[in-house]
């Protein structure tokens, strides 16, 4: 179930309907026309994040924002970017984030072995160092209370950059937050088998 339901187009008044137009031009800007059945129903319901959003335009014009501000912070690659929201969405257990970055994961660059081995929780033994500093740093933030180490901030500063080190708190961070509105709403996974990125 989806607890607070798919919206249709029809049913928007015109702050959420300025919303879906804007969530649209983004997915299918970003991701292609072929990625529109991860996000989009076939009469038009957004799915997944943005289809939760749409019931707080207010929030869901912030959550673009987000999303759109995140990508821009330098210093982190897009792998490592996967990598970083793959351990998040494995601490939270958000079906909806797991299905789709399985697939963003493996488009970067991450053999399906690694992808399985982080969706165990786990640390793949082929990682890099840098893919080891971003994993480090997530799982850190996610599993250990209190602030992130200094040793743990150091080696990933050393290994991808002050502003890689930046991105990946920021990713973690507002991930956390996709996560959390993700399983508090229910949020079910679309038939994703067939889609091309």
């Amino acid at each position: 179930m989806n607890r607070l339901g798919l919206l249709h187009p029809s049913e928007l008044d015109e702050q959420a309907k300025a919303l879906y137009d804007s969530f649209y031009t983004y997915t299918t800007t970003r991701y292609g026309e072929s990625a529109k059945a991860g996000f989009l129903t076939e009469d038009g319901r957004f799915m997944g994040p943005f289809g939760a959003q749409l019931h707080t335009p207010a929030v869901g014009q912030h959550f673009l924002g987000m999303t759109k501000a995140c990508k821009q912070i330098p210093g982190l690659s897009d792998l490592n970017r996967e990598i970083a929201i793959i351990v998040v969405g494995v601490r939270y257990q958000a079906a909806y984030e797991l299905a789709s970055h399985r697939m963003f994961g493996q488009k970067y660059g991450l053999s399906l072995e690694e992808v399985d081995t982080l969706f165990e929780g786990k640390k793949p033994a082929t990682f890099t160092e840098d893919k080891t500093a971003v994993y480090d740093v997530a799982h850190e933030l996610l599993y250990k209370p209190g602030p992130l180490s200094q040793a743990t901030w150091d080696e990933a500063v050393r290994l991808i950059g002050k502003s890689g080190a930046v991105a990946i708190v920021q990713y973690v961070g507002f991930y956390s937050y996709v996560s959390t509105v993700l399983n508090g709403f229910d949020v079910q996974l679309p038939d994703i088998t067939g889609i091309k990125l």
